[in-house]
């Protein structure tokens, strides 16, 4: 996943041996391989950009959920693609 970052014009480094970082102006983001079929992005992202994210991985083509969370942790926002 972190190559379809790269190729849309994002920055990607190495940050384990098989995570990446995943960044932005606007957002930081590790790309974690979970199995197969499943990658783990946690980060931090503007809360005003997150449908830009959500607009990128669908043009991906990934089955996705972001979870958008204050401070405390409580939920303000899900977007499921």
């Amino acid at each position: 996943m972190a190559e379809l970052f790269v190729g849309a014009g994002r920055r990607s480094d190495s940050s384990s041996w098989e995570g990446y970082e995943v960044q932005t102006r606007w957002c930081r983001v590790e790309v974690d391989p979970l199995d197969r079929a499943e990658t783990l992005l946690n980060g931090v992202v503007d809360p005003g950009r997150l449908d830009v994210l959500a607009s990128l991985l669908s043009r991906f083509e990934v089955g996705f959920v972001l979870e958008l969370s204050d401070e405390s942790g409580d939920l303000l926002r899900e977007i499921a693609g």
